[in-house]
């Protein structure tokens, strides 16, 4: 659609900039997760790993897609690195569910429990187990989101205000039986599903006025809280290989695991280590000391993980889409957005009134997006349009407002032309132009849907409340 005119995509403000993603607002209750190649360790970004953000993009959209009905999620839209998802206030908590009893971090379950606590996050644990042994049931063992993340139990979660009672066991519910999908699919593809992170916020996508002040701790309605952030990626997950678990377990040797973790292993050997950990060395300095050998073995880990937890090959072709963001920003409102108003303008001189349309659309959280051509002069770029909306997926909702004042055969053309509701709004200069013109407005021929709407403000009111009844 070269020859029609684009415009830019609204607000993209970035609203967090972590480790590894940036998250941008987007408007119209979405937001843009932007996922880096930047690998983290250490608390803090120490080189970049070619293609990960969308290698981990490609993982959370299969399983984002796969268990949206054990429970509801964020997820949108994904392309390459970045994802369109609902906006969400997030809990201050994550959800850990684990299987085994593993791990070497101060919040893993075996290093609190070789040190000889037998209680973790209110779960109370029999004497004898081993380190990497399974768990006689999954166990959720939740931790605070802080700068530092610190073992809490639900009881002290509900006392803390961080959730209600209802919210958490909904939650905890749900974090369980998405470990169950995950470990069971895992097991078909020959892998353990070790442990993992979950974490949940609510929906606030349809909040008009934007306002992020909702307490989530202090409202008890479930059925808002979304899935969010990432599912099941490597990166969240540990995972072991299933084929040669047991043999290693019963040598006493360490579960074989996709090494993703090669390069943090491999820079703890260095001498610069107590640099690198104090954040001292720059991501260039630190990958020159990295060897190719060692980067590829972790990048070896995210690609097959990819292959085993994506079913759409196109997330692999990517490259770096850090300055392609927006385009595909666009793309999305365009052609897979699911209420959006088109307003086809007769000329140049037409554009400030079509804004002032738009201008009250996005008050009312409707994408909308503007062409400028003439059904006199260019009906074909007229067709182009409108063949580029009727032709997207059946179960999206649109408007056209068409703006054209005298000899308007523009409205009339989008009418006859399109399968979607059409909403004349002309322009007209005084009350002379208006009594002179209107009339070409308002006789359309027969079998030619297009409705009047004068007044900007009540045109952008019209369609949003077709949008929002079909």
């Amino acid at each position: 659609m070269s020859s029609i005119n684009s415009q830019t995509v609204g607000n993209t403000n970035i609203i967090y900039s972590g480790k590894v993603r940036e998250v941008m607002d987007i408007g119209y209750g979405l937001l843009a997760m932007v996922g880096s190649d930047r690998l983290s360790a250490f608390d803090h970004p120490i080189m970049n790993l070619p293609n990960k953000g969308v290698l981990l993009n490609g993982m959370s959209s299969f399983w984002f897609n796969k268990t949206k009905n054990i429970c509801p999620n964020h997820f949108i839209y994904a392309r390459e690195n970045v994802m369109i998802v609902k906006k969400c206030i997030p809990f201050k908590v994550e959800v850990i569910v684990r299987g085994y009893i593993t791990g070497n971090t101060n919040t893993s379950l075996w290093t609190h429990y070789n040190r000889g606590e037998r209680v973790y996050c209110g779960i109370t644990f029999p004497d004898g187990l081993r380190k990497n042994q399974i768990l006689s049931t999954p166990v959720v063992t939740p931790t605070t989101k802080s700068v530092q993340d610190m073992p809490i139990s639900p009881q002290e979660i509900v006392e803390t205000g961080l959730m209600t009672q209802k919210q958490w066991d909904y939650v905890s519910a749900k974090a369980l039986q998405l470990f169950k999908a995950g470990q069971e699919y895992a097991r078909e593809k020959g892998f353990i599903l070790v442990d993992t992170k979950y974490e949940f916020g609510v929906d606030c996508s349809d909040n008009k006025n934007n306002n992020l002040s909702y307490n989530t701790g202090n409202n008890d309605n479930v059925n808002k809280i979304l899935l969010i952030d990432e599912l099941h990626t490597c990166d969240s997950s540990r995972y072991w290989r299933l084929s040669s678990y047991q043999e290693r377990f019963d040598n006493g040797e360490e579960p074989e695991s996709l090494d993703k973790d090669a390069i943090r292993k491999y820079i703890s050997t260095l001498p610069e280590f107590e640099q690198i950990k104090a954040g001292e060395l720059s991501g260039e300095e630190i990958a020159k000391l990295v060897p190719n050998e060692i980067v590829n073995r972790a990048l070896s880990a995210y690609t097959e993980m990819f292959k085993v937890f994506n079913v759409n090959g196109n997330f692999a072709k990517s490259k770096s889409y850090e300055n392609q963001i927006n385009e595909i920003i666009d793309y999305y409102f365009r052609c897979i957005h699911s209420k959006l108003v088109i307003i086809i303008m007769g000329s140049v001189s037409d554009e400030p009134f079509s804004k002032d349309i738009q201008k009250h659309l996005t008050n009312l959280g409707f994408y909308s997006k503007m062409y400028i051509t003439s059904a006199h002069k260019e009906p074909k770029k007229v067709l182009e349009i409108l063949d580029f909306y009727n032709n997207r997926q059946n179960n999206r909702k649109v408007v056209f407002i068409t703006v054209a004042g005298r000899c308007n055969a523009l409205s009339g053309f989008v009418g006859a032309n399109s399968r979607f509701p059409c909403i004349a709004c002309p322009p007209f200069k005084d009350q002379l132009d208006m009594s002179i013109n209107i009339h070409s407005t308002l006789q359309m021929p027969s079998n030619v849907p297009v409705m009047t709407v004068l007044d900007p403000k009540n045109a952008s009111l019209s369609a949003s409340r077709i949008l929002d009844l079909v």
